[in-house]
């Protein structure tokens, strides 16, 4: 009140019916906002304001409403005609300025929209499946062979076969501790390429395809694929030759064979291109800061000039810099001559990284994330109705968990802070109350042993420790023994023409087994078997209605079943190799195995090693054929197999055939 001096001196002081007016306006408008700053409103009493309403339209509404007052308080005190006819054309005055500018704002408005909507625009393809099948045969095709020729970068971590967006952030965050440990000055420019997708160059595209020197009929499908296209809009049909649409299966290939050639830029000495997809991360160091701001700008006009040449923008108001030293943030760095905005804390794929990789600020949005869905999850539970217990928690270990277990590897260590770990237990302990409808009392151990779930904090070390592994030869001797499984890499794989499918058939009955084993050639009954924890495999190998042989493998303790049944697979299609038959016949009652062998994608080294074995044989004219039989049939042959597996448990592990952990 006292700033807007009203006083009990001003308010005996009005004697006109406009400063009355006056100051009924002003204390109303005091009261107004006090209330709005410290009474909490509810959100059904909350005005929702046009996104184009604006403090001038507030100021001509109220000025409005003001003179509109002033002209009836005049009219019904009587007043002479000339001051009611000069308050009246004050009002309609006031009126058609405050519906003039509400029109101006309301079009302006909707002209930027429609704008953001064309830079929005996203063209879809629509393509048949047998069109889909052609293209997908095409680009991997594509792929394989630039791969296979080392044509594509490794920091091109998106749409690539084996690579994820943790590992792209890991590698990202060892390559900053690198730099910092030698006493480097590190900084991280996070570019944005505006309508990334939508402006890739068909003619720029093919040109490159040309200089990778791409079989040359590959190269004529692709450019004949591409010319021709055309964009419809209701009846309006126009040329295109830009954009990778969305919908298509070449398209990831196609960009990713776009965007390689940023790799080829000679960049300043301490500088590093990382890429996921169109998100592009430029890495640089220096000893001093003219130092490093000499070589992130060159790197930028560098990066800047190829987009230039590609026919793609690169925005200066999404793109940012951050630095991970005092010196670091003081650079200054432009794009096209506009300075870039230093962030504190930066987004990148998932993980917020801040400056001093403490990850206390993704913790902290870890933590809204789970609270967010608590109060989600709230809503579909209550004690007496909701969702089942059960399926509550399989929304929590589908929805929840994988929020917070994302990127464990790269901040878990801020989970040592008690802090951190207590305000993450708090908010997965209500969540797993609603979930199984207990009190509010309840402890934490209690709610975790009714819900049989492991505290978070310590899942997230856990997942941690097996993402470390997996990004490693072999696992962290602490966790287990022995060597972790790794996939074999993907160009390793036969050529996509090469990738003969080997499927199987099931044998629903005795009949049918018997029918079968009655030709000609060798049938092999394998199985595998994990009992205290020891694993075993075993086959039984038959000929003419006879058992000729029985083998049995002892596989280390850390190993699965599924390692087994594949083991007993691997090492029958071995020892058959070495004997004169036309014809392999496989009998396995794992389903999961026989999938696997007929998925010719599957790079599991096992797995890998049957495929290449059934190609051998299958060089050499040899027929191998995979049979699924039911477990626990009865049939005498399957269940030898699963007696010798369970023995293959008893024997000597120092003979483990296999001792690799499961991935």
């Amino acid at each position: 009140m006292d700033r807007k001096n009203i006083s009990k001196q001003s308010i005996v002081a009005a004697k006109t019916p406009e400063e009355i007016d006056n100051l009924v306006t002003s204390i109303t408008t005091t009261i107004i906002e006090v209330c709005d700053q410290r009474i909490k409103r509810r959100g059904r009493f909350i005005i929702k304001k046009c996104p184009w309403w604006d403090d001038e339209l507030e100021q001509m509404k109220k000025s409005t409403i003001r003179s509109k007052h002033q002209y009836q308080n005049a009219k019904s005190n009587g007043q002479p005609n000339n001051i009611l006819q000069q308050k009246l054309e004050v009002y309609i005055e006031n009126k058609r300025n405050y519906a003039k500018k509400i029109r101006q704002k309301s079009t302006d408005n909707f002209t930027k929209y429609l704008q953001s909507c064309q830079d929005n625009y996203r063209p879809i393809g629509l393509l048949p499946v047998f069109g889909k099948i052609f293209e997908k045969l095409i680009a991997d095709r594509i792929t394989f062979d630039l791969r296979r020729r080392g044509q594509l970068s490794n920091n091109q971590y998106g749409f690539t076969p084996q690579t994820s967006t943790v590992k792209a952030i890991a590698d990202v965050i060892d390559w900053i501790k690198t730099m910092k440990k030698k006493r480097y000055h590190v900084s991280a420019v996070f570019m944005d390429i505006k309508n990334a997708f939508p402006s890739a160059d068909y003619q720029i595209l093919a040109e490159t395809l040309m200089n990778k020197q791409i079989r040359t009929n590959l190269y004529h499908i692709v450019a004949n694929f591409l010319t021709g296209r055309t964009a419809q809009m209701e009846n309006c049909i126009r040329p295109n030759n830009i954009g990778c649409i969305q919908g298509s299966v070449s398209g990831p290939i196609l960009w990713n064979i776009l965007m390689d050639t940023i790799f080829d830029i000679a960049l300043p000495d301490g500088c590093k291109l990382v890429a996921f997809a169109d998100d592009l991360l430029l890495l640089t160091s220096g000893k001093e800061m003219n130092q490093l701001a000499e070589r992130t700008q060159t790197a930028i006009d560098l990066i800047i000039e190829w987009g230039n040449v590609k026919r793609l923008t690169f925005s200066a108001a999404k793109t940012y810099i951050m630095g991970f030293s005092q010196i670091a943030r003081a650079i200054d760095v432009k794009i096209n001559g506009e300075s870039l905005t230093m962030k504190d804390n930066v987004k990148y794929l998932g993980i917020v990284i801040d400056q001093k990789l403490k990850f206390d600020i993704h913790a902290e949005y870890v933590m809204k994330k789970l609270a967010n869905f608590y109060h989600m999850f709230s809503r579909l539970i209550r004690p007496n109705w909701g969702l089942n217990p059960e399926i509550a928690k399989m929304v929590y270990k589908t929805v929840a968990e994988p929020m917070a277990l994302y990127g464990a590897s790269i901040w878990h260590k801020i989970m040592e802070t008690k802090k951190y770990a207590q305000r993450l237990l708090k908010i997965q302990r209500r969540i797993l109350v609603n979930a199984c409808r207990g009190n509010r009392t309840i402890s934490y151990t209690s709610v975790f042993l009714v819900n049989n779930v492991i505290p978070v904090d310590i899942k997230i070390m856990e997942r941690a420790a097996i993402e470390k592994a997996k990004s490693l030869t072999g696992i962290e001797p602490h966790l287990c023994f022995g060597n972790l499984e790794m996939p074999v890499p993907t160009i390793k794989l036969p050529h996509p023409g090469e990738r003969v499918r080997t499927g199987y058939t099931q044998m629903l009955n005795h009949n049918q087994i018997d029918e079968k084993i009655l030709g000609d050639g060798i049938y092999i009954f394998t199985d595998g078997s994990k009992l205290d924890n020891r694993t075993g495999a075993a086959s039984v190998f038959t000929a003419n209605g006879q058992v000729i042989e029985q083998h049995q493998w002892r596989l280390a303790d850390g190993c699965s079943v599924f390692q087994a049944e594949l083991i007993a697979i691997k090492e029958s299609i071995s020892r058959s190799m070495q004997m004169n038959y036309s014809s392999i016949s496989i009998f396995s009652d794992s389903k999961s195995s026989l999938e696997s062998i007929a998925n010719r994608m599957n790079c599991h080294p096992i797995v890998f090693d049957i495929n290449k074995q059934i190609d051998i044989l299958r060089g050499k004219n040899i027929t191998t054929t995979l049979h699924w039989i039911k477990a626990h049939n009865n049939y005498k042959w399957n269940e030898m197999a699963d007696e010798l597996a369970k023995g293959a448990t008893t024997l000597n592990q120092t003979s483990a055939i296999y001792s690799s952990l499961e991935d």
